[in-house]
């Protein structure tokens, strides 16, 4: 292993773990480096930080992370993200023969939009394999009565209440 002869042993590279950070360094450098490089191949000025940025947004590039990320009109980097759900495998060797696979995936779509509250479309990777849902329908978005019960209007109970006031005059009337 000239020039360095440092013997290889796998166990040395077991205990290494890389920080979250530097694959976020090394997509920003990339993303850089090729509207760097566009601007040079158009003969504009490097110099010129609206010539560079124009080259970064409303475009998609692939994270050295394994996915594809868009960065819109904003310079918001918005990620696709693949949806796994628990499907039949007939593969497996296990009794239960199922297994989590990608059934689909959100995407932000490219039109530059900069609406805070456009979200990502949800699509399917096959519409014949589409997710188990638990009871075989979708679940709720949120709760019947709110996430904090604020949807439901408790209603009194007149028994009690008067219960309570009959119980409360005895006690009154005992204590004189």
């Amino acid at each position: 292993m000239p020039p360095f002869c440092v013997p290889y042993h796998h166990k040395i590279f077991d205990s290494i773990s890389v920080p979250i950070q530097a694959a976020h360094l090394y997509d920003a450098v990339m993303i850089y480096a090729r509207a760097l490089t566009e601007v040079f191949e158009k003969n504009e000025d490097p110099r010129n930080g609206i010539a560079i940025l124009q080259k970064i947004l409303n475009r998609s590039y692939h994270s050295i992370q394994g996915y594809d990320v868009f960065i819109d009109g904003n310079g918001d980097a918005e990620g696709n993200f693949t949806v796994v759900a628990l499907l039949d495998d007939q593969e497996m060797n296990t009794t239960l023969r199922m297994s989590m696979q990608p059934v689909g995936y959100f995407q932000y779509t490219s039109n530059g939009s900069s609406h805070l509250l456009d979200l990502p479309e949800f699509k399917y990777l096959d519409m014949s394999r589409p997710i188990q849902w638990v009871g075989g329908k979708l679940p709720s978005a949120e709760p019947e009565c709110g996430f904090h019960g604020e949807k439901c209007i408790s209603k009194t109970d007149w028994r009690f209440t008067g219960f309570l006031f009959f119980f409360s005059l005895i006690l009154a009337i005992i204590a004189l």
